[in-house]
Protein backbone atom coordinates (compact mmCIF):
# COMPACT_ATOMS: atom_id res chain seq x y z
CA UNK A 1 0.00 0.00 0.00
CA UNK A 2 1.65 3.27 -1.20
CA UNK A 3 0.40 6.60 -1.19
CA UNK A 4 0.22 8.88 -4.28
CA UNK A 5 1.18 12.21 -2.03
CA UNK A 6 4.63 12.01 -1.45
CA UNK A 7 7.51 9.48 -0.37
CA UNK A 8 7.99 8.27 2.91
CA UNK A 9 11.25 9.93 2.77
CA UNK A 10 9.51 13.28 2.42
CA UNK A 11 7.28 12.74 4.51
CA UNK A 12 9.45 12.08 7.52
CA UNK A 13 11.53 15.11 6.54
CA UNK A 14 8.64 17.02 6.61
CA UNK A 15 7.59 15.63 10.42
CA UNK A 16 11.26 16.03 11.55
CA UNK A 17 11.89 19.43 10.43
CA UNK A 18 8.86 20.30 13.05
CA UNK A 19 10.77 18.63 15.84
CA UNK A 20 13.72 21.31 16.46
CA UNK A 21 10.60 24.36 17.09
CA UNK A 22 8.49 21.88 19.35
CA UNK A 23 11.04 21.21 21.42
CA UNK A 24 12.27 25.06 21.46
CA UNK A 25 8.85 25.58 22.87
CA UNK A 26 9.02 22.62 25.30
CA UNK A 27 12.61 23.91 26.30
CA UNK A 28 11.39 27.69 26.45
CA UNK A 29 8.54 27.08 28.78
CA UNK A 30 10.67 24.19 31.08
CA UNK A 31 13.59 26.28 32.39
CA UNK A 32 10.55 29.52 32.21
CA UNK A 33 9.37 27.90 35.09
CA UNK A 34 13.10 27.10 36.73
CA UNK A 35 14.04 29.76 39.67
CA UNK A 36 17.25 31.30 38.28
CA UNK A 37 19.68 34.38 38.74
CA UNK A 38 19.38 36.74 36.25
CA UNK A 39 22.70 36.23 34.89
CA UNK A 40 22.29 32.37 34.62
CA UNK A 41 19.09 32.87 32.56
CA UNK A 42 20.57 35.25 30.12
CA UNK A 43 23.75 32.72 29.68
CA UNK A 44 20.93 30.01 29.17
CA UNK A 45 19.11 32.12 26.95
CA UNK A 46 21.85 33.11 24.90
CA UNK A 47 24.39 29.74 24.90
CA UNK A 48 21.51 27.60 24.25
CA UNK A 49 17.48 29.28 23.21
CA UNK A 50 19.10 31.70 20.45
CA UNK A 51 20.96 29.36 18.30
CA UNK A 52 18.38 26.87 18.53
CA UNK A 53 15.61 29.47 17.76
CA UNK A 54 17.78 30.36 14.46
CA UNK A 55 17.88 26.86 13.44
CA UNK A 56 13.89 26.31 14.68
CA UNK A 57 13.11 29.06 12.04
CA UNK A 58 14.89 27.13 9.81
CA UNK A 59 13.33 23.83 9.85
CA UNK A 60 9.80 25.73 10.82
CA UNK A 61 9.98 27.35 7.08
CA UNK A 62 11.27 23.90 5.55
CA UNK A 63 8.48 22.02 7.17
CA UNK A 64 5.93 24.40 6.15
CA UNK A 65 7.70 23.96 2.53
CA UNK A 66 7.16 20.11 2.87
CA UNK A 67 3.70 20.22 4.74
CA UNK A 68 2.40 22.03 1.52
CA UNK A 69 3.82 19.64 -0.83
CA UNK A 70 2.11 16.44 1.56
CA UNK A 71 -1.10 18.34 2.15
CA UNK A 72 -3.54 15.18 1.84
CA UNK A 73 -1.45 14.17 4.79
CA UNK A 74 -3.69 15.75 7.22
CA UNK A 75 -2.17 15.02 10.43
CA UNK A 76 1.38 16.64 8.99
CA UNK A 77 -1.06 19.95 8.14
CA UNK A 78 -2.08 19.52 12.10
CA UNK A 79 1.20 19.29 12.88
CA UNK A 80 2.55 22.39 11.02
CA UNK A 81 -0.08 24.71 12.34
CA UNK A 82 0.43 23.23 16.24
CA UNK A 83 4.04 24.25 15.54
CA UNK A 84 3.18 27.41 14.00
CA UNK A 85 0.88 28.28 16.62
CA UNK A 86 2.81 27.39 19.03
CA UNK A 87 5.83 30.20 18.86
CA UNK A 88 3.27 32.30 17.87
CA UNK A 89 1.49 32.14 21.22
CA UNK A 90 5.05 31.77 23.20
CA UNK A 91 6.94 34.47 21.50
CA UNK A 92 3.99 37.04 20.74
CA UNK A 93 4.29 38.38 24.25
CA UNK A 94 1.23 39.45 24.24
CA UNK A 95 -0.98 37.98 27.33
CA UNK A 96 -0.66 36.83 30.95
CA UNK A 97 2.94 34.98 30.37
CA UNK A 98 1.29 31.40 32.57
CA UNK A 99 -1.52 31.55 29.94
CA UNK A 100 0.70 31.68 27.45
CA UNK A 101 3.33 29.45 28.14
CA UNK A 102 0.44 27.01 29.29
CA UNK A 103 -0.92 27.37 25.76
CA UNK A 104 2.00 27.30 23.99
CA UNK A 105 3.39 24.09 26.40
CA UNK A 106 -0.13 22.54 25.38
CA UNK A 107 0.02 22.87 21.35
CA UNK A 108 3.57 22.12 21.71
CA UNK A 109 2.29 18.27 23.59
CA UNK A 110 0.02 17.90 21.03
CA UNK A 111 2.61 18.58 18.23
CA UNK A 112 4.70 16.10 20.05
CA UNK A 113 2.31 13.26 20.07
CA UNK A 114 1.68 13.87 16.25
CA UNK A 115 5.78 13.57 16.12
CA UNK A 116 5.35 10.02 17.97
CA UNK A 117 2.67 9.00 15.93
CA UNK A 118 4.11 9.63 12.90
CA UNK A 119 7.20 7.80 13.75
CA UNK A 120 6.24 5.02 15.86
CA UNK A 121 3.17 3.90 13.94
CA UNK A 122 1.26 5.55 11.17
CA UNK A 123 4.83 5.23 9.11
CA UNK A 124 5.11 2.21 8.72
CA UNK A 125 1.01 1.52 7.88
CA UNK A 126 0.55 3.93 6.07
CA UNK A 127 3.24 3.47 3.71
CA UNK A 128 3.26 -0.23 3.76
CA UNK A 129 6.94 -0.41 4.88
CA UNK A 130 7.78 -3.20 7.20
CA UNK A 131 9.94 -1.61 10.47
Amino acid sequence: MTTDYGSRGRRDRAYACFLVPVLLVLLTVVLSRIPMGTGTAGGVGLLLLVPLALLSLVTLLRGLYLAFHCRADRALVVLAACALAALIVLFADVGVPNLRHGLGFALAVIAMLIEVYWFGLARWKITGAQP
